[in-house]
């Protein structure tokens, strides 16, 4: 395989990430910042898929994405649903399991479809699902912070727990 090849195959799986992202109504700013691809181009991608006619033409968010965590601690159902959205997103590597020094890493393709994976999980086990796209991608940034979010186990169960780590102290 040349370099070519290799530059060809990683502009491929980014515009496959680019088309996942947008089927998953993510925003276009979320599509560009984790698959590398321009705003113009997500643009165009997303014209696309709504023009081919296969299947339904995924929602277009607009507006800022969702920013505040303490929507996940508003009803225990949330807390819940939002908790194991992190075991999920866990599970599939989206959020390092190690203890870091709470620096925020960076999006990659390789995340993003572990993101992507994680979501889909999520929509396939929970019906009516209540967290987006984007809610999802404001959990993994804020569990990688370690800063405003914590995924820590229940003492008397054991079960994994969202929480919040200045309530911790």
């Amino acid at each position: 395989m040349t370099a070519n090849d290799d530059r060809y195959a990683r502009e491929a799986r980014r515009r496959e990430l680019a088309i996942r992202l947008i089927r998953l109504e993510a925003r276009s700013s979320t599509v560009s910042r984790w698959s590398g691809v321009s705003r113009q181009k997500v643009r165009t991608l997303q014209r696309s898929i709504g023009a081919s006619g296969s299947g339904e033409t995924p929602k277009r968010r607009r507006g800022p994405a969702p920013h505040g965590t303490d929507m996940f601690f508003r009803t225990a159902w949330m807390r819940a649903e939002a908790s194991a959205a992190a075991v999920l997103c866990r599970l599939y590597g989206a959020i390092p399991d190690g203890k870091a020094t709470g620096m925020k890493s960076v999006p990659t393709v390789a995340r993003g479809e572990r993101l992507c994976d994680a979501y889909e999980t999520y929509l396939d086990l929970v019906s009516p699902a209540r967290l987006t796209f984007e809610h999802f991608v404001l959990l993994v940034e804020a569990l990688d912070a370690r800063e405003t979010l914590a995924l820590e186990s229940c003492q008397g169960c054991g079960a994994a727990l969202l929480v919040e780590p200045a309530t911790l102290a």
